[in-house]
């Protein structure tokens, strides 16, 4: 298997080992052992140190830094989740009775299980991303969806393994230069104002949702979802769609009535290589345009052939007021990076 770009997410998105919370010491080796069933070979040593850098950056981002020696206990406690605006309490147990020498296989075992017979790195990346965490739960009836929720630091358990994890294999294709890329769709105001009924607010929910993701599925197809930092792509109904569809990713299609939720915000941020951010960004506004325009001439399609004769004249005042529709702002922020100062 060649070393490219998604070699390296491959190689970021295993840097820990899901069980990792269980057992800090062994951890690196069991995540090497992850690395080499899921690539077909041992990483080298360039994808380790891309990886290396990216769990700093992202570690650094998600916490802030504690003492090297200040450890915890919370597996050999009974351990519980407090909901942060309700206050209940989710008794998870205790998670003393969970063994690595268990965790390990039952991962070794799925990650075997979603790169078997798929050549391409793009795709066995896109089932990692989406699926591991789902078939450990499947796979490990005494965890369980708990998998999900594991911390990816056992002293500030405030975000899940499974979201670090993410962050980091996007920084690592973001690398040696990153960027932020924020991107926006509107008006969402004149939505709001010329809606007569309920039916108009969803339906302008729906639309600014859809074309949001329209350019979110071109930045997904190149770089992988998990670049768009905000909102999180994974278990969306639209992304699992497209994953499901479109990638042959083993995973069940939602529902119609899912697929109806306007469940995105018009506006997201991605996380892109910098000499790589500006043209991506073009190229989503594209993916905006054309998805806004097939949707339009099928509701033209309907309303001229079963609803109302329409003639030149109408037709080319609907395919003016199309073309003008919508407002797209996008805006790169890159990073300083290790070699530039602050003034630069």
């Amino acid at each position: 298997m060649v070393n490219d770009r998604w070699t390296r997410k491959i190689v970021a998105f295993l840097h820990d080992p899901p069980d990792k919370a269980f057992s800090i010491p062994g951890h690196m080796e069991r995540a090497r052992e992850l690395q080499q069933i899921a690539l077909g070979r041992e990483a080298e040593k360039d994808e380790k140190e891309c990886a290396k850098t990216a769990d700093h950056i992202a570690s650094a981002a998600d916490r802030v830094n504690l003492p090297h020696d200040l450890t915890v206990s919370w597996n050999n406690t009974n351990a519980a989740l407090t909901h942060p605006l309700a206050g209940t309490k989710l008794e998870l147990g205790m998670m003393s009775e969970i063994s690595t020498a268990d965790t390990i296989e039952t991962a070794k075992k799925v990650v075997a299980s979603l790169v078997e017979n798929i050549p391409n790195n793009r795709l066995r990346f896109l089932r990692l991303w989406r699926c591991l965490f789902d078939e450990l739960a499947n796979e490990f009836s005494k965890l369980g969806v708990w998998f999900k929720i594991l911390p990816a630091e056992t002293r500030q358990p405030d975000h899940p393994l499974l979201q670090h994890l993410s962050i980091t294999a996007a920084i690592a294709d973001a690398l040696p230069q990153p960027a932020l890329l924020i991107f926006s769709i509107g008006p969402v105001e004149d939505f709001i104002a010329v809606a007569r009924r309920t039916q108009d607010l969803w339906m302008g929910s729906w639309l600014l949702s859809y074309l949001s993701w329209m350019a979110m599925k071109n930045l997904a197809e190149v770089y992988g979802p998990d670049v768009i930092v905000y909102p999180s792509l994974h278990g969306q109904a639209l992304c699992d769609w497209w994953l499901a569809r479109d990638q042959q990713v083993p995973i069940q299609e939602p529902s119609s009535k899912d697929l109806v939720f306007a469940s995105l915000p018009n506006r997201f941020v991605a996380l892109l290589p910098a000499c790589e951010a500006q043209e991506a960004a073009e190229k989503a506004a594209q993916a905006i345009q054309k998805g806004w325009q097939e949707l339009a001439e099928h509701v033209f399609s309907v309303l001229a052939n079963k609803i109302m004769p329409a003639d030149t004249s109408t037709q080319q005042m609907w395919k003016k007021q199309v073309s003008r529709q919508w407002e797209i702002y996008w805006m790169v922020l890159p990073w300083a990076g290790k070699d530039k100062k602050d003034k630069e």
